[in-house]
């Protein structure tokens, strides 16, 4: 059985890598933000989420799947995500993950929040 120490130092490091690819973490949801408007919003599209037990694991498992871009013109995008798309038949998982989090930004910026606006404490 792991120490306590140990599985909170494993939770901290995991919280981590899902912050530096891109993953939507609870504690980004909070004011204006929440999953449920997000995911209303998506969903208001034609978009299919992924099924989940946990709301937030929906939203990483949309940001895991196919890219996103084919929902939505370029000219709603930001310039980082249209520079993105025209690589896009090179991308890693990681790198489509932070892609669809970035078209996600772009397109819902009233309930998506952004990732450069992450408390830099992840706990």
């Amino acid at each position: 059985m792991l120490s306590k120490e140990f599985s909170e130092i494993a939770a901290s490091q995991i919280a981590k890598n899902r912050e530096l690819i891109g993953l939507f973490l609870k504690d980004e949801f909070h004011g204006q933000f929440t999953v449920e408007g997000l995911l209303a919003a998506i969903k208001q599209n034609g978009i299919t989420v992924p099924s989940a037990a946990v709301e937030l694991d929906a939203l990483n498992q949309l940001l895991a799947g196919d890219s996103l871009h084919k929902f939505f013109p370029m000219e709603a995008l930001c310039e980082e995500a249209q520079y993105i798309i025209k690589k896009e038949e090179n991308l890693n998982k990681y790198a489509r993950i932070y892609l669809n989090r970035l078209i996600l930004e772009s397109v819902y910026p009233l309930k998506c929040p952004k990732k450069r606006d992450r408390s830099k404490n992840v706990t």
